[in-house]
């Protein structure tokens, strides 16, 4: 016997059982980056952009007609984080691309209580196109490319448990 959506949710006091759910506002200020090693919180960020460069599963046919799902061992992957111009963070950036070493960018949605965040090791910065520093004006671009990103999309609560 399965239970529905409905009463799971009711259960679990989540949403209110009133047949519809209803979602709450997202708001960007609840979205920490932290960067580097040691590790700091950027600030004065506009927008952050994560993607892997290949798909992470990739469905092979079969000869009787039917499909298995595999998983892609290639984790590599695109950050891009828009940063409002002349901001601490741009300089923070800055510097730890001048040592020529690795570090690790962890994105993190405070709203999940920790059940969502992007995690990409070893980044290194690379140059971003003209056109999407074009796009935004007021915005100074950085393009990350880093061999190892993992993403846990998380679960979004209504209220978080200190």
């Amino acid at each position: 016997m399965s239970i529905g959506v409905e009463t799971v949710a009711s259960l679990l006091g989540l949403f209110p059982a009133t047949g519809r759910i209803d979602y709450t506002p997202y708001d960007f200020r609840d979205v920490s980056v932290l960067f580097g090693a040691p590790i700091v919180e950027l600030r004065g960020l506009d927008y952050v952009l994560a993607r892997h460069n290949a798909p992470q599963t990739k469905r092979f046919q079969c000869l009787r007609g039917g499909g298995v799902f595999v998983s892609n061992v290639n984790s590599s992957g695109i950050i891009e984080i828009g940063v409002m111009g002349g901001s601490v963070s741009q300089g923070q950036i800055e510097l730890m691309q001048a040592t020529g070493i690795p570090y690790p960018v962890i994105i993190q949605d405070k709203s999940s209580g920790g059940s969502s965040q992007v995690i990409a090791t070893a980044c290194q910065l690379v140059q971003t196109p003209e056109w999407k520093r074009a796009a935004v004006p007021e915005t100074v671009v950085y393009t990350f490319e880093t061999t190892r990103l993992f993403v846990a999309h998380g679960v979004r609560l209504p209220y978080l448990v200190i």
